[in-house]
């Protein structure tokens, strides 16, 4: 009657003691995650003193954070670039209309006319661009791929560009088979002239070739290029 009660108890106390002292780091896992926020402040969880899995867990949950923080970081850096590039030709846009207004002379209205109509279509392929991006998440791997043209692709790429002012070569070598999607590989193309047709100094050169299993597009300008340091960032 007296040992049995006081056995109870002291099972009781121990595992009570036992379980409060195990589930301690997780409560302080909680409270430092309900203190992380996106704006500032720290993005880590307290490693708990302990070499068990309660701690092996905040190591785990600590660098999927880093990778969080630096997917953020990415995503900004997105932001600014893509908001960079939107203003450039709204700036000019907004510079060319207000300086024909403020001289309007009929005989360079076409000249301002064609020059607002290439940023309006430059504004207009950056818009696609970043709807694609927003899309690409939900897409990945639902978009169906076939076997087209690449040839065929980068010559409809081509055949559609606004006078460039600057020589535009195209050499494909017949019938150049690949497997993708044709919109995607369309903007691909679109995306690789702009970027030469931008910084080329007199020529592109879009070609497309077979070399074994291996379907081959180049486009090449003879502009300044990218420097060595830049060359694995750029795909970022």
């Amino acid at each position: 009657l007296v040992g049995v009660p006081l056995l109870l108890a002291l099972v009781a106390g121990t595992a009570w003691a036992t379980v409060g002292s195990t589930l301690r780091p997780v409560g302080q896992l909680r409270m430092g995650a309900e203190e992380i926020t996106g704006m500032g402040g720290t993005r880590r969880l307290p490693l708990p003193a302990a070499h068990d899995e309660i701690r092996r867990l905040a190591d785990t949950l600590n660098r999927m954070l880093d990778r969080l923080d630096q997917a953020g970081g990415r995503q900004r850096a997105f932001v600014a670039d893509a908001a960079h590039e939107l203003r450039s030709p709204l700036a000019g846009m907004q510079a060319q209309l207000e300086v024909a207004l403020r001289h309007p002379d009929p005989a360079s209205w076409r000249q301002v006319a064609g020059a607002v109509l290439d940023d309006t279509l430059r504004l207009g392929r950056m818009v696609e661009d970043l709807l694609a991006l927003a899309r690409l998440d939900e897409d990945r791997g639902m978009r169906p791929s076939g076997v087209v043209d690449l040839g065929e692709i980068a010559r409809k790429v081509v055949e559609r560009q606004p006078e460039p002012g600057i020589e535009l070569r195209l050499e494909v070598a017949g019938a150049v088979w690949a497997r993708g999607d044709t919109s995607a590989l369309s903007r691909v193309v679109q995306n690789l002239l702009d970027n030469a047709l931008r910084h080329a100094t007199s020529r592109v050169e879009v070609s497309v070739r077979a070399e074994g299993a291996l379907s081959v597009l180049v486009v090449a300008d003879d502009g300044p290029g990218i420097d060595a340091a830049d060359r694995e960032r750029v795909f970022e």
